[in-house]
């Protein structure tokens, strides 16, 4: 599948992101459109139980992904993950229902991230 446009903008998250792919990562989107209003629920909410961890994963980007989710003008978007067989992080992109612009991305880094579960619930 073809990147969408957009990670090509300003900042480490979207640099790193873009540099995974070009380094043989791989980008898989959602098949269906998920409402904004709850991603941008749940997402806050991850954002509240990362900053109440004694432990938070490692991340680049999370708090400005949330930010931007709040403002995001799209009543839907693709949520589709960055991933590579040799490196630790994982992306977490949001694209335009049309998958042809990234809104936002952030990454983790944790040896037990999936796309399914970026955020691995019950780590030590």
């Amino acid at each position: 599948m073809p990147m969408p446009a957009g990670l090509d903008q300003p900042g480490p998250t979207f640099a790193l992101c873009s540099d995974l792919l070009a380094g043989g990562g791989e980008l898989r989107l959602a098949h269906e459109p998920i409402a904004t209003d709850v991603l941008r629920v749940e997402y806050r909410d991850l954002l509240a139980t990362e900053a109440d961890r004694s432990d938070p994963a490692p991340t680049v980007g999370f708090t400005d992904a949330v930010e931007r989710l709040s403002i995001a003008p799209q009543n839907s978007l693709r949520v589709g993950h960055v991933t590579h067989p040799k490196e630790p992080w994982l992306f977490v992109v949001f694209v335009d229902p049309d998958s042809e612009s990234v809104l936002t991305c952030f990454g983790v880094n944790h040896p037990d991230a999936t796309p399914e579960q970026p955020f691995p619930i019950g780590r030590a």
